[in-house]
C-alpha cells in the first residue's frame, strides 16, 4: 500500500513510500512518475523505513538497482 508519493521537479526525482514489506512493479512505478513528468530521471522506492529499489533512466532505457547500504 502506498503511504506517500513525492516528486522534485528541478531534480527530476520521484519518491514512492510504501508500507513495510511492500514492493511495486517497476514498469507501473515508472509509468506513474512519467505521467507526473515525462522527463523523470530517477525514482526511489522505500518500504517502511528501508530503501527498497532505485530506478534510473539511462538513455531511453530504465535500470533498477538495490539501494546502496553504505
Amino acid at each position: 500500500m502506498v503511504k506517500e508519493l513525492s516528486y522534485d521537479f528541478p531534480a527530476k526525482h520521484g519518491v514512492l513510500r510504501m508500507e513495510e514489506d511492500n514492493a511495486c512493479d517497476m514498469n507501473g512505478c515508472i509509468a506513474l512518475f512519467k505521467r507526473i513528468d515525462p522527463a523523470v530521471e530517477t525514482i526511489q522506492t522505500i518500504a517502511g523505513e528501508v530503501d527498497d529499489t532505485a530506478y534510473r533512466r539511462v538513455g531511453k532505457e530504465w535500470a533498477a538497482s538495490p539501494p546502496s547500504r553504505g
